[in-house]
């Protein structure tokens, strides 16, 4: 076989360089392959302008411990209090890059077979073209089930976010104006995170519309409130938990968790629990 035709292969395939995503490529080292579509990492929590609830659970893993202790070295977070997303971010690449983890970005599945020596081939697309890599497991960590491209999971609810602030005059904070709206605390005093539900099957050119004619009518005392930064990623209500969609082929949605550190902790903890788990265990510093 030649270099052209040469199959590549890999324990582990984990759709998505998402926080599950990622602390599960964390736990494999070295044999796991991720794929995630876009060029960003956990973006379904940072992109999204989405920090979750209940950060004041127990974590099950060191690694994430000590993830957490990082971000709180770096005043991205205090005690149990929400993360400050924008600088997630830096740190999951760092992580990332450390670890020496394999992720292909730009890069979608259009295919998935089981092979007849057992695992699945899996057909890729990017910007170099197709290439076909075989693997034993599939993990999947997105909101939409993108290792099912012909089946996507189509959410019934659905939420656009922004951050906003008040100027420095303000005093009470407001109520939201419309049902529709939740308003939520950030990391710092003046960080505040506006949530718009919408219909489920609203695209992003209405949604971004219904938002902004919202804020436009805003009340009164509302006015001296600003966007800072609206949401590229829509925040979904998603089933929690695993989910095996074929043998050794499973669907562990990130946003299914109930903050990014919670999802980074379960996708390390699915790793390093498998009966058949013959990965090395991880610390990070």
């Amino acid at each position: 076989m030649n270099a052209m035709t040469k199959v590549d292969y890999y324990p582990l395939l984990v759709c998505g360089a998402t926080f599950t995503g990622i602390g599960a490529a964390a736990a494999a080292g070295g044999k796991a392959i991720v794929v995630e579509r876009s060029t960003s990492v956990g973006k379904e929590y940072i992109e999204a302008i989405h920090h979750g609830e209940r950060l004041d659970q127990q974590l099950k893993t060191a690694f994430v411990a000590n993830f957490a202790d990082d971000l709180r070295n770096r005043n991205l977070l205090e005690g149990h209090g929400p993360l400050h997303l924008p600088g997630v971010h830096p740190v999951l690449c760092n992580t990332i890059q450390k670890l020496g983890l394999n992720v292909l970005f730009g890069t979608i599945i259009l295919e998935v077979t089981p092979h007849q020596q057992g695992g699945y081939e899996v057909v890729l697309h990017n910007i170099g073209g197709h290439r076909t890599i075989r693997v034993d497991e599939i993990l999947d960590t997105t909101s939409l089930r993108r290792s099912t491209p012909e089946d996507l999971y189509k959410p019934v609810r659905k939420w656009l976010n922004a951050y906003v602030h008040p100027s420095r005059s303000s005093g009470d904070i407001p109520v939201p104006y419309t049902e529709s709206f939740t308003l939520r605390k950030g990391r710092f005093p003046s960080e505040f995170i506006l949530s718009l539900e919408l219909e489920p099957n609203c695209d992003w050119a209405s949604a971004r519309k219904a938002y902004n004619e919202l804020w436009v009518n805003r009340p009164p005392e509302w006015h001296d409130w600003t966007i800072a930064a609206i949401a590229d990623q829509f925040v979904y209500e998603i089933p929690k938990g695993l989910q095996q969609l074929g043998f050794r082929w499973s669907w562990l949605p990130s946003l299914g968790l109930l903050n990014p550190l919670a999802a980074i902790d379960e996708g390390v903890h699915w790793q390093m629990s498998k009966e058949e788990n013959d990965y090395e265990q991880i610390t990070v510093r």
